[in-house]
């Protein structure tokens, strides 16, 4: 069974941080700062990021919401019970070429995210 590991931007200090502990009955994240104290967020101040399990070419965890790159650049997301890899184009959303079921995975470098990367989101439509 894998391990179910989030990562969490933290809106207020444009921050991404490993979260230690979720409480869903008071919707709270619980994270530890650099080698700090431990700090507890609400749900409506962070966004989670959920680990796939997977790891790039470099030995990088990939996460919900990276930027990685093989042949285009793509964002990954979960969908219908799977991560997946996909792009923007005019006409909407184009799933990209990195299906779960393969070993491709290994094969993508994470060159960012959404949220400490945003000028990488502007190039997806080029």
């Amino acid at each position: 069974m894998r391990e179910i590991k989030f990562k969490a931007w933290i809106m207020p200090y444009e921050m991404m941080v490993e979260v230690q502990r979720i409480n869903f009955d008071v919707q709270t994240v619980e994270v530890q700062i650099g080698e700090g104290d431990l700090y507890e967020f609400n749900f409506e101040e962070i966004e989670l990021m959920r680990s796939t399990g997977l790891k790039d070419k470099n030995g990088v965890e990939i996460y919900e919401g990276d930027i990685v790159e093989n042949y285009k650049k793509e964002i990954v997301e979960y969908e219908n019970g799977g991560f997946k890899p996909f792009t923007t184009n005019t006409l909407g959303r184009e799933y990209g070429y990195i299906p779960q079921d393969t070993t491709n995975w290994n094969e993508v470098k994470v060159i960012g995210n959404i949220h400490e990367s945003p000028e990488l989101l502007e190039e997806l439509d080029e």
